[in-house]
């Protein structure tokens, strides 16, 4: 105890430091490990990414020739968006999973 009297603090301090640090890793290294629950997710799906109408036949329009032209565009862009957002889904659900 006669040594202990002569330090001077900062000699103290670090000889407490040097003693006590050990003490306090130890309880660190007693408590289980956790892993972080991260949350991933992707933004859903633009709302212009969605299937059209059909454009209204106007007065004065041959409505065969409309109505087909108009129908065959309309079912392969529905049609591809459809497709994309089947995909799209699919891509958010893999994303979101844990582990990927």
């Amino acid at each position: 105890m006669e040594g202990l009297r002569n330090m001077n603090v900062g000699s103290l301090a670090r000889l407490m430091c040097v003693c006590c640090l050990p003490v306090m890793l130890i309880a660190c290294a007693g408590s289980p490990a956790r892993q972080a629950v991260v949350s991933r997710d992707l933004p859903a799906l633009p709302a212009y990414a969605v299937p059209v109408p059909p454009p209204a036949v106007r007065a004065g329009q041959d409505p065969k020739a409309l109505a087909g032209a108009a129908l065959v565009a309309l079912d392969k862009a529905n049609t591809r968006i459809v497709d994309l957002g089947q995909w799209y889904e699919g891509v958010r659900s893999d994303y979101a999973r844990p582990g990927n």
